[in-house]
């Protein structure tokens, strides 16, 4: 008899692969959300997943607290059960304690193994009885370790927060890690129009509201995906901070266009819009199944002509030949901007990490640079709130490249976009905003 498919205990599973087996939730949930009928299980599956990867630290503190064996010493998917169990009777009051009980205990006797359920009984039960007494407190002012465990964040990394924008934006940027993102999606001007993209899906029951920077941009309300609105590629999913870091190149391109790292395509798709009649578009990434998936965007949205090439910018000659006008750098980072989206980021990311990923970006923007004809434009972005791999980048970039100079992009944007070019001609976006964090800064070659 097939098991019964249930979303507590896929949460505890896709929480064990996400930990153990370095995947991403959101890949994980796109593919198995699809199984449950009821949009309730769905939903249901979803908040436990992202809701304990948010609130993981405050989880840990109560299941620390009650029980018998420290936390290291827990089998690691017996650990998630736990954890699962905790964020239920913590974080939703709508589900029966009985219920949270009856359910994590079955799903921790199916993992096998001598007492696991009475154990998850012992520590869930005693939870239950005073669950105040086990939540978090509210951080005093001042103190990192605190806000890190209230807000769900690595102390490190919230020390680093603190430091840069000051206690109160921090409490701000940690708040809004951990709003649910919205979806939000981009009118695809070759095909539709933004007035006729809103009436397309009000007909098809997805509500559609304007974004308050990047025209063209909505939020959405309802299952896109499944509009024939959508399927006839009028629109693409995209965050606004991404669809605006390709704006900071101009409204009109001419001639060749180079997106350096182009998977899975989302920029490549606005360059293309903004491309002139007879430019070129030549999008590059190394890894070449993901480069597929620009190639299957530019078909649904129907974008012809674009070139791909399987080449890594970071070596020193990479296999793209020519020179081009126009060149947008999105190169890999450590997506802290986009924590929303991907809260398992924070626990797999390491203070160490930065400075290997800053290396490795100078090398992307040094290849894609060069690649840049005299006169041209490049932009260099990332999701990123770092300064390691944003402006500390382009700062090491222009030690070793005095040919280059940073422009303002302003003049570039919408009118709309320009209050967020800041004083020192950088861009930056943040989830405090609305938006993913994005970092992204306009050169110029001398001609």
């Amino acid at each position: 008899m097939a098991e019964q498919l249930d979303p507590r205990r896929e949460a505890v599973r896709i929480l064990d692969r996400v930990e153990r087996g370095g995947a991403y939730a959101s890949a994980l949930l796109e593919n198995v959300e699809p199984r449950f009928r009821d949009r309730r299980d769905r939903a249901l599956l979803h908040a436990l997943v992202l809701g304990v990867l948010r609130r993981r630290p405050a989880m840990d503190h109560a299941i620390s607290r009650l029980s018998s064996r420290p936390l290291e010493e827990i089998d690691p998917e017996l650990l998630q059960v736990l954890r699962v169990g905790a964020f239920m009777l913590l974080e939703m009051d709508r589900i029966p304690t009985f219920a949270v009980l009856d359910v994590m205990v079955s799903v921790a006797a199916g993992l096998g193994g001598p007492g696991t359920a009475g154990f998850v009984n012992g520590v869930l039960r005693a939870l239950s009885r005073d669950l105040d007494a086990h939540r978090v407190d509210a951080p005093s002012p001042g103190v990192v370790r605190q806000l890190a465990l209230a807000l769900g964040h690595p102390a490190w990394w919230t020390g680093r927060v603190v430091e840069r924008v000051g206690w109160d934006e921090a409490v701000e940027l940690l708040e809004a890690d951990n709003r649910p993102a919205p979806t939000v999606i981009r009118v695809n001007r070759s095909r539709s129009t933004p007035a006729d993209l809103v009436e397309r899906m009000s007909a098809e029951e997805v509500s559609l509201t304007a974004c308050e920077y990047v025209p063209g941009a909505f939020r959405v309300e309802g299952v896109v995906q499944a509009t024939a609105a959508f399927a006839e590629g009028l629109a693409h999913i995209q965050d606004e901070g991404s669809q605006l870091l390709p704006l900071l190149l101009g409204g009109s391109l001419s001639g060749r266009i180079l997106d350096a790292c182009a998977a899975p395509g989302g920029k490549t798709m606005v360059l293309a819009e903004m491309a002139d009649q007879g430019s070129e578009l030549v999008a590059v990434d190394r890894n070449e199944s993901r480069l597929k998936k620009v190639t299957q965007n530019a078909r649904r949205l129907g974008h012809e002509g674009i070139a791909t090439v399987v080449a890594d910018m970071a070596t020193p000659a990479p296999s793209v030949e020519g020179k081009f006008d126009h060149v947008l750098v999105d190169a890999p980072c450590s997506g802290t901007g986009t924590l929303r989206r991907h809260p398992e980021i924070r626990w797999r990311l390491q203070v160490d990490d930065l400075a290997r990923l800053a290396a490795r970006q100078e090398k992307i923007l040094t290849g894609a640079a060069a690649l840049l004809a005299p006169g041209g434009s490049l932009v260099y972005g990332v999701c990123s709130m770092e300064h390691e791999e944003g402006a500390g980048v382009v700062a090491g970039f222009l030690e070793r490249h005095p040919e280059f100079t940073v422009a303002d992009p302003g003049p570039n944007l919408p009118e709309s976009c320009r209050p967020l070019v800041g004083d020192d001609r950088f861009v930056r976006t943040s989830p405090v905003i609305g938006m993913d964090g994005f970092f992204g800064a306009l050169l110029r070659r001398a001609e």
